[in-house]
């Protein structure tokens, strides 16, 4: 019997990032804007492609105008359940 393996971390960011944009009603491409960056870039953390530096989920959080303290917690939470 094998052992249950853990959640994969990466892939539960991704998919929070993407949940946290998509409540804010932004587009990949009008976040890109509002980050600076390309569309392309949101897609790829969205995917899971690349890793998100932190100081990145706080702006991604502040664009997506929600608390990255408050998000922080809830995803930290969500890892927990």
């Amino acid at each position: 019997m094998s052992k249950a393996q853990p959640p994969d971390r990466e892939a539960l960011l991704a998919r929070f990032l993407q949940e946290l944009r998509e409540q804010a009603g932004l587009s990949q491409r009008a976040l890109g804007d509002k980050l600076g960056t390309s569309q392309t870039w949101i897609y790829n953390h969205e995917k899971g492609l690349f890793r998100l530096p932190f100081e990145d989920f706080i702006r991604w959080c502040e664009a997506c105008e929600v608390q990255p303290e408050t998000e922080f917690r809830r995803f930290m939470q969500s890892l927990a359940d």
